[in-house]
């Protein structure tokens, strides 16, 4: 069993986390070591570089920037070791500095943390711990009175102060080692902090728990020091004080938040001007871009309701991103199958996204249910089936809209026209759109009525499709990634018994090009079963004719979730001849076929690439080539080792990575934040 979990927090530094990974390594000795990195988004190849390079280490990629507490979290939680050693990506620990913080904390019982002496890259001393704040302070450090009074390391302490190892108040997060008893008992970290003042909140919650927090300079560590925010000056001052109000009002009340907030209105506007004029007249030469009155005001805006209770930090706890108290509508496309509220435990159904979305949220919900029945409902949908659009289900939303905060669609079927009764001002409500498919028609009419402006938040489920909605123009800070996923509970693996094995393809016509697959099957021994068509509760019968087809292919019809649960046990492993979209067309049955750790073999799309990784979980072909597709489901077909083992490398991704109870979080934390926004505006 490990000692020490090393969890590391990374976005966008895939050089110092290359270096950081290796003095982990270096600095071990004996030490027993299980070591997890946790990506925020990162577009600069971190988490493949990991994998390849230290395949040992676990790496958790997220779709988007998390914030370095949920990103310890999610590491605390996927590991078990006693001691937990928290490091930054762009620190990199000397030899022997685990050894000296580990004996450090063994040498003193009530010792929950601590932490090393940072330094430069040119050995110049780093500040590496403080005082807890307080008004004066503050006050001092706002003012400049503090350096001029005390000396250039106030607040913190200087390199003279710290000769021995000692119990401070506070240490910094780039490296901190602390037992797992004293952190599961505060609940880790407080995740309603952004960037700054994670590391301070969590030594106060440790004091005040009754465990001492330590510092100890013999354990050295080179930090580089806010790489990954350098080039966010203005940015970064706002997200100071932001951390600051918070710890003030969870801390010491909201009247001395406010008392803080006043400090912050005094000195601030007078260093934004001084600044403003000193690049004026050196043209940009002297002075540095300060934080605005706008960001000022806006770090300064967090409403009471938002802020979570004290070490309120596990999944199921309130924290910032609940919408408790706020008016949410969900407007689905989709209806719920005859039966499944019987199912409460979902032995015939898996779990619906959205019903979870709603209990999590305690949301409104407005589905399929609200259209009429007889001839009226049906000449509806076939209208609607003809424009890939539900317009009908828009207007049921606007007529209720004006009683919610905030109105989220589950798809663009039916927000793309709220967006455009939105931007022609009909509808006031904030508003969210999902996005599952894409499509040319869909584009035109989104860039020609500039809709992307009415959209408070634009979800997307792969990067390639939210690459492609900035470059069409949408604000990039609302495009947000969620991972898609299904219910790995009810599509889990079981042994396969009875019957011959076969390879299986599914998957709407449009999205998938079965005649290349028919092609590629001609001469291969094995059978290929296919069940072509929408999902078992979609609305819209596609279709389904081809021409000629091998022998050894057999169309199946339509199934339920238990018929399809079945296939999947049953197939040798899974194909799907997707088209290259940027929208990750099939990655439905990619990922139920994950849940059931069975091997894939896909077509190299741009959608899929957040979800299928060549050789580790799937076979990837280039699209249009035949000889590949068929080569590959030879290889299966021969190798039942490897389909095993990329069927098994799958279900792990998807218990760690991708699965529906994590992107129901991801959406409520989100869909929190817009309903804190809309009630700020309100």
């Amino acid at each position: 069993m490990a000692t020490v979990a090393v969890i590391i927090a990374n976005w966008n530094t895939r050089e110092l986390l290359a270096e950081c990974l290796a003095s982990v390594a270096e600095t071990a000795g004996e030490i027993e070591l299980e070591t997890v990195v946790v990506d925020n988004g990162s577009s600069d190849g971190s988490p493949a570089m990991v994998r390849e390079r230290f395949p040992r280490v676990l790496v958790i990629a997220n779709r988007d920037n998390l914030g370095f507490a949920r990103a310890n979290n999610q590491a605390i939680a996927a590991t078990t070791a006693p001691y937990v050693l928290m490091l930054n990506s762009d620190a990199r620990l000397s030899r022997g500095a685990l050894r000296v913080m580990l004996e450090c904390l063994m040498a003193a019982p009530r010792a929950g943390l601590v932490g090393a002496q940072l330094r430069h890259p040119d050995g110049r001393f780093q500040r590496s711990h403080a005082r807890f704040p307080n008004l004066r302070q503050e006050a001092l450090v706002l003012s400049g009175l503090g350096r001029l009074l005390y000396g250039a390391w106030y607040p913190s302490f200087g390199p003279d102060d710290d000769v021995r190892a000692r119990v401070v108040d506070w240490v910094s997060g780039a490296c901190m080692l602390a037992r797992r008893e004293p952190l599961s008992q505060v609940g880790g970290f407080d995740e309603g902090y952004v960037t700054y003042g994670e590391e301070m909140d969590l030594c106060y919650a440790l004091r005040q728990a009754g465990w001492e927090v330590w510092y100890e300079p013999a354990a050295t560590v080179i930090h580089h020091g806010a790489a990954s925010t350098a080039s966010m000056t203005a940015d970064r001052e706002a997200r100071l004080y932001r951390g600051r109000a918070r710890f003030f009002r969870k801390h010491y009340g909201a009247d001395v938040r406010r008392l803080f907030a006043a400090e912050l209105w005094f000195f601030t506007p007078p260093k934004i001007a001084l600044h403003g004029v000193l690049r004026a007249l050196s043209s940009g030469r002297f002075g540095r871009r300060t934080i605005s009155l706008h960001a000022l005001r806006d770090a300064l805006s967090d409403h009471p309701t938002s802020e979570p209770p004290a070490g309120a930090a596990h999944p199921g706890a309130a924290r910032p991103g609940s919408i408790a108290g706020r008016r949410v509508l969900l407007l689905a496309t989709s209806s719920r199958a005859a039966g499944l509220e019987s199912d409460v435990r979902h032995e015939r159904f898996p779990r619906v996204d959205y019903a979870e979305l709603q209990r999590r949220i305690d949301a409104e919900v407005c589905d399929y249910a609200v259209y009429p029945d007889g001839r009226l409902g049906e000449w509806v949908r076939r209208a609607e089936t003809q424009l890939h659009s539900d317009p009908y289900l828009a207007l049921h939303g606007l007529r209720r809209a004006a009683r919610y905060d905030l109105v989220v669609c589950m798809s663009e079927r039916v927000g793309i026209p709220l967006a455009a009764l939105r931007r022609a001002g009909v509808c006031r409500s904030r508003l969210a759109v999902l996005f599952q498919c894409w499509s040319q028609r869909q584009e035109a009419v989104i860039s020609r009525l500039g809709l992307f402006a009415a959209m408070d938040v634009i979800g997307v489920n792969s990067t390639a499709q939210r690459d492609h909605f900035i470059a069409l123009g949408a604000a990039p800070e609302r495009v947000h990634v969620f991972q898609w996923g299904v219910d790995h509970r009810f599509y889990s693996p079981v042994a396969h018994s009875g019957g011959s094995a076969f390879a299986f393809s599914l998957g709407e016509t449009r999205s998938r090009d079965y005649g290349w697959l028919f092609r590629a099957m001609e001469g291969v021994d094995l059978e290929l079963r296919v069940r072509a068509g929408g999902l078992p509760y979609a609305r819209e019968t596609l279709p389904v004719t081809f021409g000629r087809r091998p022998a050894n292919v057999t169309l199946l019809p339509r199934a339920s979730a238990v018929e399809l649960r079945a296939l999947y046990a049953q197939a040798r492993f899974v194909v799907l001849p997707v088209h290259d979209e940027v929208f990750p067309a099939g990655v439905t049955a990619s990922v139920e076929a994950m849940c059931m750790a069975r091997a894939v073999i896909a077509t190299r799309s741009r959608g899929l690439r957040d979800y299928l990784i060549d050789g580790e979980n799937c076979l990837l072909v280039e699209p249009g080539d035949t000889d590949g597709l068929r080569t590959a489901i030879r290889r299966l077909a021969e190798d039942p080792e490897l389909a095993r083992r990329l069927g098994e490398n799958g279900r792990r991704r998807v218990e760690a990575e991708i699965n529906q109870e994590r992107y129901v979080q991801h959406l409520a934390d989100l869909l929190g934040g817009a309903a804190d926004r809309s009630e700020a505006a309100a």
